[in-house]
């Protein structure tokens, strides 16, 4: 009895099926982990701390940085109040990309002309983290999830921000630079959508705010 080899027999095809099966499997997954993932962080969890973040018309913490402690205030768009009340008491508003720093024990105004837009993103009325930042990055462990951001501020100095949340709630960012030394801020007890007066945002002086 002869036996003829020039077909291919039903096992190898089989065999041929399911590998190419499992190959389309891989690559289906594999797009599926991409596109939804960033580290640990799923594109829920960023959506989520987005929306937060924008439904959010006002944000004020309480926060310690070092041997510092004091108050944030956000009001959208394009306020913000940061007042440390130790060791020093100084209040610094952010306003129409003017910065403004009050020194209330030697009763002095300073104001510069610029936008700190490592700190005024949280005053804007969409924040998108991935347009917003020339790279961005997500990681969650546990509970915690972790946002590494990047931009250029002024003369081209590099800032890389990381930003803590749980739960959603930002509780701590840290901030380097390639000029200024590394800035931690911890906040305590923020709170979202809190009525924060408009007046708080300008000093006693308002014309102090009319730039020529």
């Amino acid at each position: 009895m002869q036996y003829s080899f020039n077909e291919p027999s039903l096992l190898m095809i089989n065999m041929s099926f399911v590998i190419n099966f499992y190959k389309v499997c891989i690559i289906l997954l594999v797009l599926c982990i991409t596109s939804n993932v960033f580290g640990n962080c799923s594109q829920g969890d960023i959506d989520s701390i987005q929306n937060k973040l924008n439904n959010s018309k006002t944000i004020s913490t309480s926060f310690i940085e070092k041997d510092k402690s004091g108050q944030i205030y956000i009001k959208k768009p394009g306020m913000m109040r940061i007042d440390y009340e130790t060791p020093e008491k100084i209040s610094i508003i952010i306003k129409d990309e003017v910065v403004t720093y009050y020194d209330y024990q030697l009763d002095e105004l300073t104001k510069i002309k610029q936008d700190p837009k490592f700190l005024t993103f949280l005053t804007k009325d969409n924040i998108d983290f991935k347009r917003d930042f020339n790279t961005f990055k997500c990681d969650k462990n546990n509970e915690i999830i972790l946002f590494e951001l990047s931009l250029l501020g002024e003369e081209n100095e590099k800032i890389n921000l990381q930003m803590y949340f749980s739960q959603y709630i930002l509780n701590k960012v840290n901030i380097k630079s390639d000029k200024k030394s590394e800035t931690t801020l911890v906040f305590i007890n923020l709170k979202h959508n809190e009525n924060i007066d408009s007046n708080k945002f300008i000093f006693k002086d308002k014309s102090f705010f009319n730039i020529e």
